[in-house]
């Protein structure tokens, strides 16, 4: 219940918050949550933001489980599109367009796990902290991102704007109403939903029916249990790097075949930072996953509603985020003080002291 209990308290300190702004609480709470999705366009830009968090934060969720701090999800998805668009700009149009974006997914989920390759290669070879190295690589991703648009991959014909030319057609993932899906005519939907829908699939059962899953949760509960075991730590890391990472750039290839049909230097798409609030909002479970990157998605959509109809700063949904996850830690926290608490109660009386 603390997800609820959580959910609650946000909604709570998201009026005070719209109070102290000098605005309607209530009309602000509508605004937040009720007009994105009170249109079928709205819905479909809800469900275009979510698509791309919720595959981050499956991957995330991986790594957390398995013990393995990976906060440079960020920078994993610009690699993800770095690598999507080295692909596009390469690709001869006269190809399938099946065959096209499965190729530039792929090279999308390649760049985002060769990224993480470097924080995994750190703290297995040299013990380096991989919440330090993941996160420092953000910004590495970030400066290389501005060097390709700006240089080599910059369009000619692009009026010197720093981004890539438009991908060809064949390599942009296609509108769900192109594939026969009517109720979406006129909106931005596109495939990236399948993709979302079956990267919940297949990591519910990588961690629930594969052996190595099951690894790597023991190896993330118990370095102990698992060594006796004979699951290999580094393996373990290296797994949990390397998955978190390959989902992350996909997320970057489906936002950026999909959403922007070119790469941009301005691309700061978010979605590495808010996909930890996603993993852990969602109890790191991947359906429950996809259910909060869709609320998050929600927030997100909804501040900017705030900011055109109630003169509300956009920022506000980064703060909206933070209560969210803050709350979360706390209710945790509660849960885990009363049943330490129970537990020294119900103890025997002889065994006090042990």
């Amino acid at each position: 219940m603390t997800p609820f209990a959580a959910l609650a308290m946000t909604v709570l300190l998201s009026a005070l918050l719209f109070s102290m702004q000098g605005a309607p609480p209530i009309k602000g709470i509508v605004t937040l949550v009720v007009t994105p999705v009170s249109s079928l366009g709205g819905l479909a830009e809800v469900l275009l933001k979510a698509c791309p968090l919720s595959i981050t934060a499956l991957g995330l969720a991986v790594a957390f489980r398995t013990g393995v701090n990976n906060i440079g999800a960020e920078g994993q998805v610009i690699l993800g599109g770095i690598g999507a668009t080295a692909v596009a700009l390469h690709m001869p149009p006269d190809v399938p367009t099946w065959l096209a974006t499965f190729t530039v997914l792929v090279g999308g989920a390649f760049g985002g796990g060769a990224w993480a390759a470097l924080p995994a290669m750190l703290r297995t070879r040299f013990s380096v902290n991989e919440t330090l190295s993941s996160l420092l690589l953000v910004y590495v991703a970030g400066q290389l991102l501005s060097w390709l648009t700006g240089g080599p991959w910059r369009d000619p014909q692009g009026l010197n704007f720093p981004e890539t030319a438009l991908f060809n057609s064949n390599v942009t993932l296609p509108g769900v109403a192109a594939m026969g899906w009517s109720l979406w005519d006129g909106t931005r939907l596109n495939l990236g939903l399948a993709v979302a829908v079956v990267a919940v699939i297949s990591t519910i059962l990588f961690i629930d029916k594969s052996r190595i899953g099951y690894e790597l949760i023991v190896a993330g509960q118990s370095a102990r249990a698992a060594s006796y075991a004979g699951i290999s730590k580094p393996m373990a890391i290296w797994v949990a790097f390397l998955f978190s990472g390959g989902a992350a750039g996909l997320a970057g290839a489906v936002e950026v075949s999909g959403s922007l049909g070119q790469l941009q230097a301005g691309w700061v798409p978010g979605y590495g930072f808010t996909a930890i609030v996603a993993a852990y909002l969602g109890r790191l479970k991947p359906a429950s996953i996809a259910v909060s990157a869709v609320l998050l998605a929600l927030v997100d959509i909804g501040s900017l509603n705030l900011q055109m109809e109630l003169g509300l700063p956009s920022a506000l949904s980064y703060l909206i985020q933070g209560v969210l996850l803050l709350s979360i830690l706390g209710m945790d926290l509660l849960v885990r003080y009363e049943l330490q608490r129970k537990a020294q109660v119900n103890r025997p009386i002889g065994a006090q002291g042990v």
